[in-house]
């Protein structure tokens, strides 16, 4: 239960961040790292599918609410990511980062390209490799340099809240 409470704190303070502080250290194109991939990548790898995917659609849902654009969307993609993530929990080793950070490069770049499916393409916007040549690389790019720092601090609270819990990787669900 207290982990369902700490996930909604970090869910919270990613959308806070997002929507606030983070459009100061946007490159270019309002490129700015996406904190809720880097939440669900977290989730997803340190506790499994189902979890990934709850957390997936909860940052989803609060970000089509915000957004104001067609609701579900988002919940649709980040659930998504949350459960291609969740199959690499029975990977996980705490302080290793090289597999989250490929993970993350790799979500963000399949978020940007589903979103150049179902919100451009659909409009008309054919132009594929000049959107993933400014948008989606670059963006993958500074999510996996801001990941590096993040997670360490998504792990550090998720083994300060779970060790208590259990000390053995058979809880973990894959």
């Amino acid at each position: 239960m207290l982990i369902f409470l700490v996930y909604a704190v970090e869910i919270l303070v990613a959308v806070l961040l997002k929507t606030t502080v983070l459009n100061y250290v946007a490159l270019g194109n309002d490129i700015v790292p996406d904190l809720l991939v880097m939440v669900v990548v977290a989730a997803a790898y340190q506790r499994g599918k189902t979890k990934g995917m709850l957390v997936g659609f909860a940052c989803g849902l609060i970000l089509d609410i915000i957004s104001g654009s067609f609701l579900g969307v988002f919940a649709l993609f980040y659930m998504f990511i949350g459960y291609l993530n969740g199959f690499m929990a029975k990977f996980y080793v705490q302080n290793d980062i090289l597999l989250p950070l490929a993970m993350a490069a790799c979500s963000e770049f399949l978020f940007g390209f589903m979103l150049y499916v179902f919100l451009f393409l659909t409009r008309g916007r054919l132009d594929v490799m000049s959107y993933i040549g400014n948008q989606i690389v670059p963006l993958s790019v500074y999510t996996a340099i801001v990941f590096l720092l993040v997670y360490r601090i998504l792990d550090l609270i998720y083994w300060k809240v779970t060790k208590p819990l259990y000390t053995d990787y058979s809880k973990v669900e894959s």
